[in-house]
């Protein structure tokens, strides 16, 4: 008695706890059913949650809610999605869409579905995710659904992010927003905003960034969603060289975080942004105090090399390098996983957050009802046997009244209960050998249907192997003959002129030549063969590139000097009117880089090689600087220009900007490939529109290949 008493208690505690948690209800759905449907959702990853969303889905059709009804189909493929069942989930989005595409509440036919293409993400399956995404885009359109639209560009924009394709992801981020906004989609601003912000930051691009970050601050819903972003703010002010920006932001962060604790990695970024901006201001021991303080082994690694190469203890910083490139390659996969896990517990982890606080009200209530049910069940269960009882009385006595009628009449009885004793037996037999073979054909179907679908994905794998060998055969082919036609015009042009030109001073009218006009033609001769030279030397070159085969000759090279000497070889091919300018930081003296000399200097060369046949008039200038943990090399000319279309194809190879200027078209591409050698990159400043602009981004430390 006393055990009920405090059973009966603790109850009415919980439900009046219920009513008020059921009270906020975002969905608007009954508040009984909101309250099961939260109990479902903090046991997604448990199997029984498959029977309660089939509870959910009943009970929201006894009362006639159908928004619940698509909330029951959500809960059963966010089971799937969290216990990594792909198949299952996939043929589950299908059987929820199949209902919701009945409803008007079209936004679950899409949130569906995007666990899928979460999933995909998350294991870098671009093309799956992509082809996904596709399909989804093509049907928002056909249903003219706001969110699914919106959905659709977002999500190709972070695949794109994820493969470093930034021009192309902050389009599609950007088509999201306008989207967004035009038909009122607020709920995904913040996010998309901020997103936007860091495309900008990853471009190094900082006014842009800022303005979208500060964007997403007016739309965060509350404090503690600022922190992540004065986090990004902090560091794209660092990285832009913006030091007292950053501090203002660092103070910030250090503000709110008194109030809303953060950890994780975006404690790790936020100590890491104070520990350089500490070396910044040459505060070195407060700077080690800070990077002391991130528990991220890697960063914490790299952090050491930077505040001992800012302090000038060269030995330090390289053996703190050596240490980072050793643990780097162990930490990788554990660390790969471990986010993975994150961002898979994570996903729409703020609505569940946001709702798991108003879990149960009706689930007690439909408990209650449970219990009234198999109290109910008891009774009529006691009231069937009472009858039973009776009725077997009845039976025996009527079987007693007969036996004692006549002893021929038992006899008779007994023979009877005899024969269908045996007929029970014989059904009895019966009925275990139909159910055995029926269990056989059963069985031998399953597997008939595993066996058929494994050949089907085995036909399937060989055909997608197949369709790949012969892309790529026909890609061969047509580069094949793309660098016979090239190759076959660029050497016959300057060799054409090296055999006429030789021919004729070679002839017997050589006599009657002028001294101008020979010196004239053997300047022709030096060019020709010079250009035949460099297009010998760029085939060589690619050829090694392109076979990993290349190894590099690393060395401290002196910039200062490498630049003059650089400077000093274009002289010649300068266009009359043009000037060529230098231009080096006051360090420059002090500035080495551990480098393969030949391979920068043969950047840069095509780099002016490019400007001078392209610029007219002005100026080329060459400079050069550090950024960070790299020295930046930039080439800028007043010529004509790169079309935006055109920033990225110049470095395919064979790609000319004027097919009647004369060279191969390998030149960039072979600096692109240099750059990936040494761990670097290069592209066009599209942000400079008074000719073109080529960069060069080279690492301080270059891991020889």
């Amino acid at each position: 008695m006393k055990h009920r008493r405090v059973y009966i208690l603790f109850l009415i505690g919980w439900m009046m706890g219920l009513s008020l948690q059921a009270q906020n209800n975002p969905f608007g759905i009954d508040d009984g059913l909101y309250a099961y449907y939260m109990r479902c959702s903090e046991m997604l990853k448990d199997k029984r949650v498959m029977l309660m969303a089939d509870t959910l889905f009943r009970e929201a059709g006894r009362k006639g809610d159908v928004k619940a009804q698509c909330l029951a189909w959500h809960i059963k493929c966010d089971h799937y999605y969290f216990i990594v069942d792909i198949p299952l989930l996939q043929k589950t989005i299908k059987d929820a869409q199949k209902f919701i595409r009945k409803t008007p509440y079209h936004q679950y036919f899409f949130s569906t579905w995007l666990r899928l293409i979460t999933y995909y993400e998350i294991q870098k399956d671009y093309q799956k995710a992509l082809e996904e995404v596709q399909l989804f885009q093509k049907e928002a359109i056909q249903m003219n659904n706001a969110y699914g639209i919106t959905m659709s560009y977002k999500h190709l924009a972070n695949i794109y992010a994820q493969q470093r394709n930034y021009s192309r992801s902050l389009g599609l981020y950007k088509k999201a927003l306008e989207y967004a906004i035009s038909r009122n989609e607020t709920k995904d601003l913040y996010g998309l905003y901020s997103n936007i912000g860091a495309i900008y930051s990853n471009l190094s691009l900082p006014d842009s960034a800022f303005f979208y970050y500060r964007e997403t601050l007016k739309r965060a819903p509350d404090e503690a969603r600022k922190i992540s972003i004065y986090i990004r703010m902090e560091e794209t002010a660092l990285n832009a060289g913006h030091q007292d920006t950053a501090y203002c932001y660092i103070q910030k962060v250090e503000r709110l975080r008194n109030k809303y604790p953060i950890y994780g990695i975006a404690l790790d970024i936020h100590f890491s942004s104070m520990s350089e901006y500490c070396c910044s201001i040459k505060k070195y021991g407060k700077a080690m105090e800070y990077n002391d303080s991130i528990v991220n082994r890697l960063m914490w690694m790299k952090g050491k090399e930077s505040i001992f190469q800012d302090m000038g203890n060269l030995e330090q910083a390289y053996n703190w390098s050596k240490r980072y490139h050793h643990v780097n390659d162990s930490v990788r996969t554990e660390e790969t996983d471990r986010l993975l896990a994150d961002l898979a517990s994570r996903f729409d982890n703020e609505r569940l957050h946001a709702e798991k606080d108003r879990l149960q009200m009706e689930s007690s209530n439909l408990e209650l009802e449970k219990e009234k049910d198999q109290r109910r069940l008891l009774e009529l269960e006691k009231e069937r046997n009472l009858l039973q009882l009776k009725n077997q009385e009845l039976s025996l006595q009527q079987q007693k009244d007969e036996l004692e009628q006549t002893h021929k009449e038992a006899h008779y009885q007994k023979e009877r209960i005899k024969l269908m004793e045996t007929r029970s037996r014989q059904n009895l037999i019966t009925s275990v050998v139909l159910g055995i073979l029926l269990f056989t054909v059963f069985t031998l179907a399953i597997l008939y249907a595993i066996s058929r679908r494994r050949s089907f994905k085995r036909l399937k794998q060989q055909m997608d192997i197949a369709e790949q060998a012969r892309c790529e055969a026909e890609n061969a082919n047509r580069l094949k003959s793309l660098f016979l036609q090239n190759m076959s015009h660029e050497i016959r042009t300057p060799l054409n002129a090296i055999i006429g030109f030789t021919g004729v001073l070679n002839s017997e009218e050589d006599m009657d030549i002028e001294p101008e006009e020979r010196k004239e033609m053997l300047g022709l001769i030096e060019t020709n063969t010079e250009l035949l030279t460099t297009l010998i030397n760029d085939i060589l070159d690619l050829s090694k590139l392109e076979s990993n085969t290349y190894v590099l000759n690393l060395a401290p090279v002196d910039m200062s000097e490498l630049c003059h000497s650089v400077i000093a070889s274009m002289t010649h091919r300068l266009p009359s009117g043009v000037k060529l300018r230098l231009e080096e930081p006051d360090t420059a003296h002090l500035m080495t880089l551990n480098t393969d000399a030949a391979r920068l200097q043969q950047v840069l060369n095509n780099f002016l090689t490019n400007a001078c046949k392209y610029t007219d008039k002005g100026s080329i200038t060459l400079a050069y600087r550090t950024l960070g943990n790299a020295i930046e090399f930039s080439v800028t000319d007043t010529g004509s220009g790169i079309p935006i279309g055109k920033a990225e194809t110049i470095f395919e190879r064979f790609e000319k900007l004027d097919n009647f200027k004369q060279g191969t078209g390998l030149g960039l591409n072979i600096c692109r490939r240099i750059a990936d050698l040494v761990g670097g990159r290069v592209y066009v400043d599209t942000s400079y529109t008074d000719g073109a602009r080529f960069i060069f981004i080279h690492p301080i430390m270059t891991k020889e290949k």
